[in-house]
């Protein structure tokens, strides 16, 4: 075989097909655990979910509380090891923070919602500057003009290397923007202004990069019912002209589609577009006014599917497990569930109530759950609640799921001095381990290389032996253990 980039699409990598099977664990629904109770001086009001970084520990913030009662940035170990590592203030950082923290280089980028000297939020990077201290390393401040105002998504890092997110206001039309941020230089482009018209309204949640290279985002507000609308957003070239373009997919109606959607969406393995909105049922009789909202699916063509109507409730941004099942919260505000509940959701819309929270360990929980795979467990999902806890100023939680498949997925192949080279996206705490066949057709897989325990995202595995094969097919392994 000729070693060389071109020749590795002769190669077979087969993604991860093992099963690690686990039977569900008959104490599931009593196995909750509350990794941390805020008490106000470390935090209040969590919001939006948790960022995971190769130390092993998470990272989330909190809208209110700390030393200025501006908001925190904190840190817990899946052991519940707390630490409040960022206190905001009336700084250029901007304060009350309500996005979920974004890693870039082993340092956070994040927005938050008020201050700076447009008194309109900003967008920030914090770094670690010691071994427990953090600084504000850069900052943009936004006006509340045409470069938008009051911040309320979290950023995504795009293929390309920078950063994109949303403002819930300013513009030119005071309806929100679609922006681009350098995160070298913190330079700020306007890509598109909304007009509160068909194209929609006050942009909420992180947008997601589709596999096709184009964003993906909701707006809360607008459209021709004024119940928001899904849109996608990329860069179009026609002649020597180069532009940003949005897109309309959907316009909700409030009714049986569902209305005013909430956070961001999310790409399944399907290709499909997962969300949720805060209005509109088929619900017969919901017991919150007009419906309390959905779990639909979107193309990128805007082909909508409802998988779910809530009768009461406020479903929160799902996330997708490595068994292939949706997870998300709802976010209570009925007297059926008034605290909120843990839910998973089939891709064909099958719902099960994992946990129902009581108060003492958590209320409306907020933000997309994270997984997390450890030596000790198969899966555990990992998230906030706003409120309730010890002192009624949020919580953060685990609850352990047995999570069957996994989502190990090759990233990249290449020929290198070690041999044959396989980046794959991993979950943390998994085994991964290469292993390979001379000739398709045969079942004897043999191990190439050593097993590697994974810190979670993108992991190396080589195979010293591949450069005296002619040919050689490869597949990734990856062991979850089961719950104990």
């Amino acid at each position: 075989m000729t070693k060389s980039i071109n020749s590795i699409k002769h190669l077979r990598a087969l993604a991860a097909i093992v099963l690690a099977l686990a039977a569900a664990h008959p104490g599931l629904a009593s196995m909750l655990t509350v990794l941390h109770s805020f008490n106000g001086t470390d935090g209040n009001t969590p919001m939006d979910g948790l960022v995971w970084r190769t130390n092993g520990n998470f990272y989330g913030t909190t809208r209110m509380g700390g030393a200025y009662s501006e908001g925190t940035i904190y840190s817990i170990s899946p052991a519940a090891a707390f630490a409040s590592v960022y206190q905001f203030q009336t700084d250029p950082g901007g304060y009350t923070p309500f996005a979920k923290l974004a890693s870039f280089k082993g340092q956070f980028i994040g927005t938050s919602f008020a201050g700076g000297s447009g008194s309109a939020g900003a967008a920030y990077l914090v770094y670690q500057s010691g071994p427990s201290s953090w600084g504000l390393g850069n900052w943009y401040e936004f006006t509340g003009g045409a470069d938008g105002g009051y911040p309320e998504g979290a950023l995504i890092q795009g293929s390309d290397g920078n950063f994109y997110g949303t403002t819930a206001a300013g513009g030119t039309n005071g309806n929100g923007i679609v922006f681009q941020l350098n995160p070298i230089t913190f330079a700020l482009s306007n890509l598109y202004t909304f007009s509160g018209g068909a194209d929609g309204s006050h942009p909420v949640g992180a947008l997601v990069q589709g596999s096709d290279g184009s964003f993906y985002g909701m707006a809360e507000y607008g459209g021709t019912n004024h119940f928001g609308t899904v849109f996608s957003i990329g860069f179009v070239t026609i002649g020597s002209f180069h532009f940003w373009s949005l897109t309309t997919l959907h316009i909700f109606t409030g009714g049986a589609d569902g209305g005013f959607p909430n956070g961001g969406l999310v790409q399944g393995t399907d290709g499909y577009f997962y969300g949720v909105t805060h209005y509109g049922s088929t619900n017969a009789a919901p017991t919150v006014a007009g419906g309390g909202g959905t779990v639909y699916k979107i193309n990128s063509a805007g082909g909508l599917t409802l998988l779910h109507s809530f009768g009461d409730d406020y479903p929160q941004p799902l996330m997708q497990a490595t068994d292939g099942n949706f997870y998300g919260t709802t976010g209570g505000g009925s007297n059926v569930e008034p605290n909120g509940t843990i839910f998973q959701i089939t891709p064909s819309g099958a719902l099960t109530t994992l946990w129902t929270f009581n108060g003492t360990n958590g209320s409306n929980p907020s933000g997309a759950l994270v997984q997390y795979n450890s030596s000790a467990a198969a899966g555990y999902l990992i998230g906030t609640a706003s409120a309730g806890g010890s002192n009624g100023l949020g919580t953060v939680f685990s609850l352990p799921v047995p999570l069957s498949l996994t989502n190990a997925m090759s990233s990249g192949m290449k020929w290198g001095p070690s041999g044959f080279i396989a980046h794959v996206l991993s979950s943390a705490g998994a085994t991964l381990q290469l292993q390979s066949l001379d000739l398709m057709g045969q079942t004897n897989w043999a191990n190439a290389g050593s097993p590697i325990q994974s810190g979670g995202g993108l992991l190396q595995l080589t195979d010293p032996g591949a450069a005296a094969q002619n040919q050689r097919f490869y597949r990734v392994q990856t062991i979850l253990p089961a719950i104990q």
